[in-house]
């Protein structure tokens, strides 16, 4: 019942409160706001870290460089040899991959000679590493992407001065 000044009429203790028309509990939603709470307290944000936590641009480098497998090299180059002296010769082999098939991969690889220890392989590898981050830009230059070229380091027992060796993939 409502009364003239229309307030309503005082309810018995026994009928239970319901809300008025138009009124929002605001507990309505909480078992909502828990339960995405509590999904997302587990979840980590996807960053570089966490795919390569530390990226590193130099080959990886064992106690002795392995072995080369005998795979055909694309092109060899001597180390030192100036990039005047293949570059023709390196776009050439890299366009004729790339016609064959379009999604090839390079391997570019720093060639040391056999008969050393480690440390004398270390020394090898890092000294061809110019070399080799030439060659590399030389490729990518050439429309490879930077994803499609891998750096590699070997020993050849077959050589007595290093090289820089492409293969395809």
């Amino acid at each position: 019942m409502v009364r003239a000044s229309g307030n309503p009429s005082p309810r018995s203790p026994d009928e239970p409160r319901r809300p008025e028309p138009g009124a929002r509990s605001s507990f309505r939603h909480v078992p909502l706001f828990l339960a995405l709470g509590l999904t997302l307290a587990g979840c980590k944000l996807i960053d570089q870290t966490t795919f390569a936590p530390s990226p590193s641009q130099n080959p990886a480098i064992l106690p002795t460089a392995p072995r080369f497998d005998r795979r055909a090299a694309l092109l060899s180059i001597d180390e030192g040899t100036p990039i005047s002296s293949y570059r023709d010769l390196l776009r050439f082999a890299v366009q004729q991959a790339r016609s064959r098939d379009p999604r090839v991969q390079f391997d570019v690889t720093i060639a040391i000679p056999g008969g050393t220890d480690a440390a004398a392989q270390t020394k090898a590898i890092a000294a061809g590493q110019p070399d080799a981050a030439t060659v590399m830009q030389q490729i990518a230059q050439d429309g490879v992407s930077a994803t499609d070229i891998q750096l590699r380091a070997g020993v050849d027992d077959a050589i007595t001065r290093p090289q820089i060796r492409v293969y395809v993939r």
